[in-house]
């Protein structure tokens, strides 16, 4: 039985490979016909709208899903190699090869599940955030102080949560950051419109939260939580 599945396995695969290899042979046949035999020009674009070649047939649809079927399980021996060593890279020192290509959205997920984390089993607040006007005769906080300088501390990491939130959603659905001391609201509706066009035009490419414009008062909220960030940097701890 056990036989049987690692010889199917291994025909999978080298079919595979060769279905990826005769597609790609294919491909560059037809490029070297079109662009050395015939001499046609290369066109970057081919109108105006750069999008036109998204705009697929539904054959051509199912057979990219086909070919990327066979591409994957082609590629899955380099594949599981390399998710195997980045795996053992993360476990020996917090981030592997592949992290550093894109270390600002790697670090992004890093900080917003740690800190939510925090947030949620934390046993206390740091000194910095007491208010002296809540403290007792003996110097340590009331019960009222005590309640609201634990809110407070709750209200600050939120804030940090929120602003790598928002980091994640600039590098991911490319949402518009404007610092608030240079805020324009005439280019923040500049982008609203593209955004909005965009979205009519493609709304198979475009989700409704693509291109989000960050209002100035949101600009403001996200950069209080990198200032917060900084600030108890080293109190990111329990």
């Amino acid at each position: 039985m056990l036989s049987n599945i690692i010889l199917s396995c291994i025909l999978l695969w080298g079919f595979s490979y060769l279905f990826v290899i005769l597609d790609e042979a294919v491909d560059n046949l037809i490029e070297f016909i079109r662009f050395k035999v015939l001499k046609q020009k290369v066109q970057v674009y081919r109108s105006f709208d750069i999008f036109d070649d998204l705009k697929t047939p539904a054959m051509r649809e199912f057979y990219l899903k086909f070919y990327r079927f066979f591409l994957h399980v082609k590629d899955f021996p380099t594949d599981a190699y390399r998710e195997t060593k980045w795996f053992i890279q993360r476990g020996k020192r917090g981030y592997a090869d592949c992290d550093v290509w894109s270390f600002d959205h790697y670090l992004t997920d890093v900080f917003i599940g740690g800190i939510k984390q925090l947030k949620k089993n934390k046993h206390g607040y740091p000194i910095t955030v007491v208010d002296e006007k809540y403290l007792g005769e003996d110097g340590h906080p009331t019960d009222e102080g005590d309640r609201i300088n634990a809110e407070n501390w709750d209200n600050i990491l939120q804030t940090i949560i929120n602003t790598f939130e928002t980091a994640s959603k600039i590098e991911n659905d490319h949402w518009y950051y404007q610092e608030t001391n240079r805020y324009s609201e005439k280019r923040a509706e500049k982008y609203r419109k593209m955004n909005r066009e965009l979205r009519a035009g493609h709304p198979d490419l475009y989700e409704e939260g693509f291109g989000y414009v960050l209002t100035k008062a949101e600009c403001k909220q996200y950069e209080d939580g990198w200032k917060y960030f900084q600030k108890y940097f080293f109190n990111l701890w329990d």
